[in-house]
């Protein structure tokens, strides 16, 4: 590690160790702002879960299917299976 690089590191601790002074001398607007970012996921996960059901990627695929190739529907609506299978894993 040359001296430029010793540098940068020494300043990145410094600002870690700041950030981590002020998050223990006052969480709360961290926890809120933490807070309202896991429910901002918890809906996106919600939403994409409703998008992805069965029923809404039966309907979509039966849209396009007179565009589209039969086969490539169906891979779109296992790609959609797949999707809903591990958010839903994700969400329990």
């Amino acid at each position: 590690m040359n001296e430029k690089h010793r540098k940068m590191y020494a300043r990145l601790h410094t600002v870690a160790k700041l950030s981590e002074a002020r998050l223990r001398a006052d969480p709360i607007p961290h926890l809120d702002r933490a807070a309202k970012r896991i429910y901002e996921l918890e809906k996106a996960i919600e939403e994409a879960l409703i998008l992805l059901s069965g029923a809404v990627t039966y309907d979509i695929a039966r849209e396009i299917a007179p565009r589209m190739d039969p086969s490539l529907v169906e891979t779109i609506t296992v790609r959609n299976t797949r999707a809903y299978e591990c958010l839903r894993k994700v969400w329990r």
